[in-house]
């Protein structure tokens, strides 16, 4: 599974997590291999290690999150892409980190 939090680094070991959002692979694959010039953060997120973002990287990450969710059809993966930029939103609300987990477990 592939989870994207809502992460507070400063928290206690068991509850950095603040919220998040669980999909298949196949759905968080909408966020794979980008083209690193239309979207150089986006692009860095891989099924193979984690990618953290927070201040003003996470208004580059939203940006970058409604031009690809406006160039996506699939209706999944354009939901996943909108829950991500309220997450992304609250994050920025919060003073807090977006975290892409590629090694989710329940």
């Amino acid at each position: 599974m592939f989870a994207v939090h809502i992460f507070d680094v400063n928290a206690i070991e068991n509850k950095k997590a603040i919220e998040n959002i669980v999909v298949s692979a196949e759905i968080a694959s909408v966020l794979l291999d980008l083209d690193s010039t239309d979207f150089p953060l986006l692009s860095e997120i891989t099924f193979i290690d984690h990618e953290l973002f927070n201040g003003d990287d996470l208004t580059q990450v939203r940006n970058e999150l409604l031009k690809l969710e406006l160039n996506t059809t699939d209706q999944y993966k354009k939901e996943f892409l909108e829950e991500i930029i309220k997450l992304v939103d609250l994050a920025q609300k919060m003073n807090l980190w977006i975290l892409f987990d590629p090694f989710y477990e329940y």
